[in-house]
């Protein structure tokens, strides 16, 4: 079982991992009621800690696109041009 700081130590492919388990673990109906709350708050505090690297790799893509060296997937390379490219 994970608590906050043990989730804090996963990277954040391991933690949904771990979350895909517990999902799994509790949709079965078998666990007893006290060790569905413990994977449940164990899930909370996997969801946040993925919710917060997300938030920080959101943040670092911001950062990186803010200088206007990159693009957004689909925008146009050349802007004002009708056609491809602006050629011809």
């Amino acid at each position: 079982m994970a608590s906050d700081n043990t989730a804090a130590q996963l990277t954040f492919e391991d933690a949904v991992e771990r979350l895909e388990r517990i999902v799994s673990a509790m949709e079965t109906g078998s666990l007893p009621l006290d060790e569905c709350l413990r994977r449940f708050e164990e899930a909370v505090a996997l969801s946040r800690h993925c919710a917060a690297q997300l938030e920080h790799a959101e943040q670092r893509i911001q950062v990186l696109t803010a200088d206007g060296g990159l693009q957004a997937a689909g925008a146009p390379l050349w802007e004002g041009s009708g056609s491809a490219g602006g050629l011809g």
